[in-house]
Formats: structure tokens, C-alpha cells, sequence
């Protein structure tokens, strides 16, 4: 299971699609406020395709305990792990110390490697919990694409994110509420393709 605790729309990325797609500023007014509205719900729309966190969030994942010493995490990139925890045979939450695991994480794939495996079958684990910091970063179009804070938003999804956001502008009451992915053009989706993440029995 995946919770979204805290969400934060790229503002840089968002600013220059208004400015270069909608060809508005924010002296537009509420036109302005609705073609920001409209790239945050295409944001939304390109992470359900994708079963992909893409807006920086902090995510809970909540993960049966493995059963060698690796997770894989449900969405990449991850640009760092906040905290592991596992439920032992107490039924209490026991912390794992971040110098017991490892982040390795790439814009496609995120693992955690425990360095020190807790005995999962002596304490009945029910469940381990790893709070994240998710998504791609935030970037200035006008500055090089490589990011401080992580992997750049990449090239594809933030052209996906602009068509869908200029067909939610065009067609604002059949397309801003309620969305549905299968609707999606092809175009978005061929964009969206190479980073979607299929669900287990697919």
C-alpha cells in the first residue's frame, strides 16, 4: 500500500508549460490560475497512468517483510528514505537505524538493501514501513538540466504533462474532473509508456 502524506507541484517546470504553451503570465489573472490548475491535475492524470510518484512527495509504503535483505520499492525515482520501520510479534512498531540500510535508486528503479536483517520469522513481521521522499526534481528550463536535488523531471513526461494539460484547458468540463486514463492521447501515452509501472499480475 502507498499513502501520499505530502505532495509539492513543480513550480519552475509548471511556470514555463503556462508560459510557453498557454503563452500566459500571471498578470492573466484567474486564465493564469486555470492553466495552473490544469498542469497540476495533468501531473496527477501522468502518475495514475504510470503507477509512478512524479511530483516530489513524501510517500508511505507500507511492504510484506522480504525475504532476503532487499525491498522494492513501488516508484521510482526515490531521492531519499526518512525512516524503516517493521512490526514485530509485539505488535509494536520497532525503527530500523538508517546506518542498518542502503537507497539505491535510479530515475527507473528503486531498491532498499537492509544491512542488518532483522529475524522476520522469529518476530512474525506483519508488515515494515518505509517513509520516502519521491518524485522527480523541480528544474529552471533556462539552467542545465541536472538538479541539486535529485533526477530532472524527465524530457517525455514533462511533454506528456503538457498535452494533457492543453486537452484539460481545451475541454476544461468534459476533462478536469474525473479523468480517465484510457481516454489519454496517444501521443501522452507514447510519452508516458517507457516509465509506466505495471502492477503485479498484469
Amino acid at each position: 500500500m502507498t499513502e501520499i502524506l505530502n505532495r509539492r507541484y513543480p513550480t519552475a517546470v509548471t511556470e514555463a508549460i503556462i508560459a510557453r504553451h498557454f503563452r500566459l503570465t500571471p498578470d492573466d489573472g484567474e486564465l493564469y490560475e486555470h492553466a495552473r490548475r490544469c498542469v497540476y491535475n495533468a501531473f496527477d492524470t501522468a502518475e495514475d497512468y504510470t503507477n509512478r510518484i512524479i511530483v516530489d512527495s513524501v510517500a508511505r509504503f507500507t511492504l510484506d517483510a522480504p525475504e532476503g535483505s532487499v525491498f522494492e520499492l513501488p516508484s521510482a525515482p526515490v531521492k531519499e528514505v526518512l525512516s524503516v520501520r517493521y512490526r514485530g510479534a509485539d505488535n509494536e512498531w520497532h525503527d530500523i537505524p538508517s546506518t542498518d540500510y542502503r537507497l539505491m535508486a535510479n530515475a527507473q528503479r528503486a531498491r532498499l538493501r537492509l544491512l542488518a536483517v532483522p529475524d522476520w520469522a522469529k518476530d512474525r513481521t506483519m508488515a515494515v514501513e518505509i517513509e520516502a521522499r519521491c518524485g522527480f526534481a523541480d528544474y529552471n528550463p533556462d539552467d542545465e538540466r541536472d538538479c541539486e536535488e535529485g533526477i530532472a523531471l524527465v524530457g517525455g513526461i514533462e511533454q506528456a504533462v503538457m498535452l494533457i494539460a492543453g486537452t484539460f484547458f481545451e475541454f476544461q468540463a468534459d476533462n478536469v474532473s474525473g479523468t480517465i486514463t484510457s481516454e489519454l492521447h496517444m501521443s501522452a501515452k507514447s510519452l508516458l509508456n517507457p516509465w509506466r509501472i505495471m502492477p503485479y499480475g498484469w
